[in-house]
């Protein structure tokens, strides 16, 4: 367990915690004809943190708030320049340069496909993931370390951004006492 639940004062993080993180998952879990067999991958993206950047953490998230990672496709990253300089086969692997008619001719009857992602972009469909918010120290010893992820934990709860991309956060902790945290 993490101290962060039982040291923090921010009532608002803790409440909409238990009503939109805690509670849906204690009735789905209690309700007849719950499909898990439809999730078949389970992901944990872990944001480890010690105490010197903990103040500056919830920083760290912003560049997700204009480009959530799950909602990053072709248009959003682009591999705009393969069109102009490359040629792939039909699965998708490089064949040669595009720089004569026969090239152009190859790389025009391929062009429906997308390039940048060959690993199939249903994958997703089948997958969840979570945030684990990982402080080396102990939660309960740094107030700074528990403003960062009330922060952190109000922006999830926030509508759009890049919580859409996550089913759940956690503030986990590795309860490394401060005089031997080397990731200070």
């Amino acid at each position: 367990s993490s101290s962060y639940y039982t040291s923090t004062s921010n009532f608002k993080t803790l409440y909409t915690t238990d009503m939109l993180q805690v509670q849906p998952k204690l009735l789905a879990s209690t309700q007849e004809g719950r499909n898990e067999g439809d999730i078949k991958t389970r992901l944990a993206i872990v944001r480890p943190f010690c105490e010197f950047d903990a103040e500056a953490l919830p920083s760290t998230f912003t560049c997700w708030n204009a480009l959530p990672p799950c909602k990053a496709a072709l248009d959003d990253i682009g591999d705009e320049y393969l069109s102009n300089e490359y040629e792939f086969g039909p699965d998708g692997e490089f064949m040669a340069f595009r720089n004569n008619t026969a090239g152009m001719n190859l790389f025009e009857s391929f062009r429906e496909n997308h390039y940048f992602d060959q690993v199939g972009s249903d994958a997703m469909k089948t997958a969840t993931a979570d945030v684990f918010l990982f402080y080396s120290q102990t939660y309960s010893a740094n107030e700074v370390a528990i403003k960062a992820v009330d922060t952190i934990i109000e922006q999830f709860f926030e509508a759009g951004g890049w919580s859409q991309c996550f089913d759940n956060i956690y503030a986990i902790e590795a309860n490394i006492p401060r005089e031997l945290d080397l990731y200070i």
